[in-house]
């Protein structure tokens, strides 16, 4: 059995804003420092064989706080990078609908609609699927710690999962929340734990 211990990191200023925060490379905020200390307490005996972490700054500190219980080496991955959201990265919904009012417009009617200078869908979704794909392949009967971000959480349960792509949104994925999933020896993915 593969244990993948999701852990989406701590608050920042944007996610208290409501902004779309991909590729802005935002600082854990006190509330974000103190919910990666309250998830270090809950996985203190919940030690995994490997930890990776998105490099953006966020996802790493959590990373760092979670990791003085182990003291393992962070392998960091950028395939664990929030999406790119171009344009919008930062931005609330409603500057983007002021600034962008036709693109938000068909983007709210379909998710899939391309957003400008952004991660197209489908190129953020097959980032993430490879990678967990890759890293199910690699570690065998393992319990890995991923440190990332809401958008990869999301995908890499749906993928696991096996629903479609586009129904991640019908997972919601707190800051500072744990997911474990576990894969069984014929790759078939339990939920066992969602916004712990």
């Amino acid at each position: 059995m593969l244990e993948l211990i999701l852990v989406r990191h701590g608050e920042t200023d944007g996610n208290r804003k409501g902004t779309f925060v991909g590729w802005t490379d935002l600082e854990l905020n006190a509330t974000g420092t103190a919910q990666a200390y309250i998830i270090k307490d809950k996985l203190v005996h919940q030690t995994p064989d490997v930890v990776f972490a998105s490099p953006l700054k966020r996802a790493y500190q959590t990373a760092e706080i979670i990791n003085t219980a182990y003291g393992l080496d962070i392998q960091i991955s950028d395939s664990l990078k929030e999406r790119d959201f171009g344009l919008w990265d930062n931005l609330t919904l409603a500057d983007i609908k002021a600034n962008h009012p036709a693109e938000a417009g068909r983007w709210l009617t379909n998710p899939a609609h391309p957003i400008p200078g952004a991660e197209n869908d489908k190129q953020f979704h097959q980032r993430i699927i490879s990678f967990i794909d890759g890293l199910i392949s690699s570690y065998p009967n393992s319990r890995i710690l991923l440190v990332t971000h809401g958008g990869c959480i999301r995908t890499m349960i749906t993928h696991l999962l096996r629903f479609k792509t586009e129904e991640c949104w019908r997972f919601k994925v707190d800051t500072g929340s744990i997911a474990h999933v576990e894969v069984d020896e014929v790759g078939y993915a339990y939920l066992t734990m969602l916004n712990g």
